[in-house]
């Protein structure tokens, strides 16, 4: 038997959809239209091993561009993990992982994302740290807030009214974080996850969007005007037959406070997964982003990441840097406690040190946009 490792081609593009198909039981070109519907070029981001020519494993690692408080991050976002079921216990997951991670570093990605479980991936650098903010509500909820209905608020499909896309495009990109999306690929980004994209119009002109996700998560939503955003759920919440659940960023403050006032349910979710490559970039990026929210106090804080590497984190007037250092580490822990310490909303317990500066600076809230993931 010929084992071979190789790098996905554009002829292997319809090959490597169908193993991806077998193996999840499920239609990738209808779920990640964004990767696999007519995205040939898609099929170079996979990484596969073919016994005697034939598929057997397979990973995708997908770039990703996040600008977050004006800083670009390269991002690798891995997905469609699959192996065959007559191939499992081979290996082949763990070499293709890891060469995935090796090709992240070597390009000089910032951060590795993932969905699955935790104790698999945590062997590869991967833990649980991301947010995720959910606040839903109930038919019975929404026939209590009737005083919030909206008429002068409609939705049209995107997809169907592509001369809004400019605009999607353009409010996505006001906003202190988003990912790079190229207008010719937004409609499908945002209809990722089986989801449908909608335009929110207030009286005819354009006040946002939204994406909602086999008609009851809202995995994405941005407005103009967020004085409009409980009608604007509403609106939605007319396509859902049941509970509507909408996600927010931790930067989206005016939705957050909105909803949390006339939602009953609300979550805080670790998602995604996550594996830093490049501790300053990432830091200085989410930190920066979070004091454009909250005032953050002046200090430093020098900590040390097992196999990974030291560095002073100084906040001063509200600016942010991350240097390396060779000053001793107040704060010193392998690599996954140490990203759960940074940037998640459990690490504080229990692991680091607690001063004035780590308690307004700590928990960093690290995140990217379900539609960016994969």
């Amino acid at each position: 038997m010929e084992v071979t490792v190789t790098k996905g081609l554009p002829q292997d593009y319809d090959e490597l959809i169908d193993f991806g198909n077998m193996v999840f039981k499920e239609d990738f070109r209808a779920l990640l239209p964004k990767l696999y519907q007519d995205h040939p070029e898609a099929a170079a981001h996979h990484h596969l091993i073919r016994e005697d020519g034939r598929i057997k494993a397979m990973v995708g690692s997908f770039p990703i561009t996040l600008k977050a408080a004006g800083r670009t991050l390269k991002v690798r976002g891995i997905g469609t993990v699959s192996v065959h079921p007559y191939a499992r216990g081979r290996g082949y997951m763990k070499t293709l992982m890891g060469n995935a991670v090796k090709e992240a570093e070597a390009e000089g990605a910032a951060l590795m994302i993932l969905g699955g479980q935790r104790q698999r991936y945590e062997y590869f650098g991967f833990t649980c740290c991301g947010v995720e903010l959910d606040f839903s509500l109930s038919p019975s909820a929404r026939r209590h807030l009737r005083r919030f209905r909206d008429d002068s608020l409609t939705l049209v499909v995107l997809a169907d009214n592509k001369e809004y896309l400019r605009s999607c495009c353009q409010l996505l990109e006001r906003q202190p974080f988003y990912g790079v999306r190229p207008g010719v690929d937004f409609c499908d980004i945002v209809q990722s996850w089986n989801s449908v994209a909608y335009v929110i119009l207030k009286d005819g002109e354009f006040l946002g969007y939204c994406s909602l996700q086999e008609g009851r998560k809202v995995q994405e939503l941005f407005l103009e005007d967020y004085r409009y955003v409980i009608g604007a759920v509403l609106k939605i919440g007319e396509l859902c037959k049941e509970r509507v659940t909408v996600t927010a960023l931790p930067f989206q403050q005016e939705m957050i406070h909105a909803l949390n006032l006339v939602c009953d349910g609300q979550s805080v979710w670790p998602n995604p997964m996550v594996n830093v490559l490049d501790y300053p970039a990432v830091i200085e990026a989410y930190l920066t982003l979070k004091g454009q929210q909250v005032p953050l106090a002046d200090g430093r804080l020098v900590i040390c990441a097992e196999g990974k590497g030291c560095w002073a984190i100084e906040v001063k007037g509200g600016g942010v840097t991350v240097v390396p250092t060779n000053n001793p580490p107040q704060v010193t822990l392998p690599h996954l406690q140490m990203m759960a310490y940074l940037f998640s909303p459990m690490g504080q317990a229990g692991a680091g040190v607690k001063t004035p500066e780590t308690l307004s600076w700590l928990p960093i809230p690290l995140y990217v946009a379900n539609c960016d993931d994969v």
